[in-house]
This record gives structure tokens, sequence and C-alpha cells, in this order.
């Protein structure tokens, strides 16, 4: 486990901060401002209409993704969805009307959905080489929830609020568009792209599926406790029922125990944690009959739906740059179960169903949980990661005598000339074309059609010399093989 954080590790941090006070401000904005406004059944239909039109935003990035081929293509989505977010969230700040949550409520979601789908995906892929992606979702979440409650519950400063939403919005378009040049995600071992192919497709194909039932059955356990704290909060006017009082900060501590877990031992205990917290959703029809918005309940309740979205964010993050073209969908594969679920499950019969029957579908859910996680040996996915570290290029001349592998797997490789990157080169087989590139990747920050215009070679031409560099290198992104050179000098 890294000690230390890197300069990629603090800026992704700093990405997933932002991008989670903005989304959540946002949506609590639309929640609280509309009351009042809206009646109460309205309120409540929009609530998850809301919801579904933010899944659909981070679909949409997936499809767009794929279409769009170019950097500045990509950009300029990213730049659509900051102004489709900002100018009607503006308008609702200044102007609440029945038009602006029934009208431009839905916009902001897609558009929400939209950069949450980009941020996601970025993120997934830069930190795909690294081990401390648990420590950075509990820190950002912590910073997130800080603020937002700051701000926005506490101080409740409309113009302060639509300030930091709109620096979010700037810096998020610009530091991502930034990141995806950056790491090059066209040649990651799931990328269609790629030439590494070493990716063990039924086994993501069965950790997909696996993930995806444990996540289902988490959302169907929360939505019972969300679905009947919203109708109270609405018939309340959330004066004397509210779900953004001190018990919501409890959420961080569910983000802290999933996060750091995460990066222990090989995720041996996230699981084990994810499994135990959430069987506190069995006895929740219990709590809430006795007393619905009792703080103990609400923040037992917020420290699972913490650890739950992290868990999957954690999971289905590690997993995303493994799964080729579906991989910008996969990211976000978290939220779009929890508002697209969470919207099916908030349809049953909750409030005509008896305690045992409640008590009943939570133990039939759990029990699916705990069968997913019995006969799915193929959740450690840092494992499956971890796999394709091994250098697999059949292509690379790498002798016996100038590569020394550690206990840890981590390569050496000796130095036999003055030329620390000809030793380099050398010990991987590189061509004379592919050091050209790997001196780009190497020493410049270049983008990578800055790369491959320098070097007079299509973008086509580059993506595959720098697909065969990471294959005979045995690395995944540029930071890899950046810590690969450096340690063949060390």
């Amino acid at each position: 486990m890294e000690k230390k954080f890197s300069r990629k590790e603090l800026l992704t941090t700093t990405i997933f901060s932002v991008y989670l006070f903005v989304h959540m401000s946002i949506l609590t904005m639309i929640n609280r401002s509309s009351t009042g406004i809206l009646d109460r059944s309205i309120h409540i239909w929009m609530y998850y209409i809301d919801q579904i039109f933010l899944v659909a935003g981070f679909i949409l990035f997936s499809i767009l993704w794929n279409r769009i081929k170019s950097d500045q293509g990509r950009a300029r989505l990213m730049a659509v969805a900051a102004i489709l977010t900002f100018f009607p969230v503006f308008i609702m700040l200044i102007y609440p009307s029945t038009f602006a949550f029934l009208v431009l409520a839905p916009v902001v979601n897609i558009s929400l959905g939209i950069l949450g789908g980009a941020v996601n995906f970025f993120i997934s892929v830069a930190l795909f080489d690294t081990e401390n992606v648990g420590k950075i979702l509990a820190i950002s979440a912590a910073f997130a929830y800080l603020l937002q409650y700051s701000v926005q519950i506490l101080a409740d400063n409309k113009m302060l609020l639509l300030l930091l939403i709109i620096a979010g919005m700037l810096s998020i378009t610009g530091i991502v568009k930034r990141t995806w040049e950056w790491i090059l995600v066209e040649c990651l071992p799931g990328s269609d792209n790629s030439l590494t192919q070493t990716v063990d497709i039924p086994r993501v194909k069965r950790s997909f599926v696996s993930l995806s039932i444990l996540s289902i059955m988490a959302v169907c356990l929360l939505t019972y406790y969300d679905s009947q704290l919203l109708r109270l909060m609405v018939e309340s006017d959330m004066k004397s029922i509210t779900a953004y009082s001190w018990p919501r900060l409890f959420a961080i501590l569910g983000y802290l125990i999933l996060g750091i877990l995460g990066d222990l031992k090989d995720k041996r205990f996230v699981h084990i944690a994810f499994f135990t917290l959430t069987l506190w959703l069995i006895l929740s029809p219990v709590i809430y009959a006795e007393n619905p918005t009792g703080k103990a309940a609400l923040v037992l309740f917020y420290v699972v739906v913490g650890s739950s979205i992290c868990y999957m964010y954690l999971m289905f993050m590690r997993l995303a740059p493994l799964t080729g073209r579906i991989a910008p969908l996969t990211a976000s594969m978290g939220r779009v179960i929890e508002g697209l679920f969470g919207v099916i499950f908030s349809f049953l019969p909750w409030d005509k169903m008896g305690l045992g029957t409640l008590i009943g579908f939570g133990i039939g859910a759990i029990s699916v949980m705990l069968a997913t996680f019995l006969f799915n040996g193929d959740l450690h996915i840092h494992n499956l990661v971890k796999e394709l570290s091994v250098v697999t290029s059949k292509n690379g001349e790498v002798s016996d005598e100038s590569v020394q592998v550690q206990d840890d797997d981590t390569i050496i490789v000796a130095e036999s000339s003055a030329d620390p990157f000809e030793s380099f080169a050398r010990c991987y087989g590189l061509t004379e074309r592919e050091k050209d590139v790997c001196r780009k990747l190497l020493f410049t920050e270049d983008a990578g059609q800055k790369i491959a215009d320098d070097l007079l070679i299509s973008r086509r031409v580059f993506q595959r010399h720098v697909a065969s560099i990471y294959a005979k290198t045995g690395t995944k992104s540029r930071m890899g093989l950046f810590k690969a050179y450096n340690n063949s000098c060390s």
C-alpha cells in the first residue's frame, strides 16, 4: 500500500471533492427549494423523475464518449454540460418557481449526470494503477459533506453557494479535460484499441454481475427507510422533519470505514464490512415503527448510506478500466443502480406491508447478498488488477541478466549503459519509433495529440505505439510507465 499520495492522486481527490460538493448541493437545493412551491404529491413524483434524469445523464455520457472520438469534441461536451447545469441552477436560486422545478430541474439533473459520468470515468482510469482509491473516496466525501453542510445547511447562504457551484463547474470542466489527455484511456488493458489483451473477460463479467446484484440488494434495503423519510419530510414541509440535519454528516463515517478497509489487505475486509453494516437495515422497520425520525436511527441510516455508496464507487471504479467500451458506464454503475432501482423499489407497497413481512423481505435480500459473496469468489477486483501488472509481452526481448524481480513483484532493471533511458529501452525491446514516443511520454506532459503532431504521425498510429510500449513494459497507464522507468533507474 502506498504511504504517500502522488500528485495525480491529490489532483483526483480535488476533482472528486469538488464534484461531490456540486452534486449534493444542487440536488439538495432542488429538493428543499421546491417545498411549498410544488404540491406535495407532485413534489414526491418530481423527486423520482429527477433521479431518472440523473441516471439518464450517466448513460448518455457513456454513449457520447464512445461516439465522440476527438478530445476537442469531448471538451465541448463537458462545456455544454456545465452550462446546462449552471444557468438553470442560477435561475432556480434567484427565482424559484413551478416552471423552474418542473422543467429546468430535469435538465440540470441530466447535465449533472453527464458531468458525473465524466468525473467517475476519468478518476477510475487515473487511479487504475494505485492502491489509495478507498482513502481518496473517503477524503473527498468528508470534504464535500462538511462544506455543503456549512454553506448550504448551517449558513444557508445562496450567493456563496452559487459562487462555489460556479467555481466547481469551471474547475471540473478544465481539469477533467486535461486528465483524459494525460492518461490516454484508449490504451488501457480493457480498451478495444489496446494491444495488451490480457484481461480475463469471463472473470470480469462475473465480477460485474456480482457487484450489480450486491448493489441492487443494498439499494432495495435502503429504499424502505429512504422512501418513508421522504414522505414524512414532504408532509411536514421539511419543518419538523428533515434529512438535512447533523445526522447527515455521519455518512462521512460510512465512507471512512469502507474507504480505509478498501485499501487494506487486497480488499479482504471491505466486503465483510459492507455486509455487516447492511445487516442493520433488516432492523430498520422495527426502529422506524417506534421512532421514525429519531436521531439515533438517522445516524445509523446515514452511516449505512455512506458505506453503501462508497462500496459501489470503490468496486465499480476498480473494475471499469477492464470493461472495454462500457468502461464509461461501469465507472458510474453504482450511481446508476442507486438511482434507477431506488425509483423502482420506491413503488413497492411499503406502507401496506406488516412488520413481519418487512423483516422477511429484508432477510431475503440479505440472503441473496450472502449467497453472492459465498458462491462468487471473483470479488477481489484488486487481485484481478494486480495480475495485469506482470509483464506479458511476447515481443519484448528482456534478458534474465538485466531484470530482477523482488518479492513484491517490483521489476528492477539494471543499468547497462551510461544512458538510463537507453538501458530501459533495450531491456524492454523498444523499437526506434517506440523510443521516440516513450521519451515524450516520460519527459514531457504533452497531450497525446501534441505528441503525435510533433512526431508527424496520426493519433491512431501514436496510440498503437503507446499500446505496444505498455505491453512490453507491463504497464497500464502513463503514470505506470513513469514508475517503471524510475524503478529501472534506481
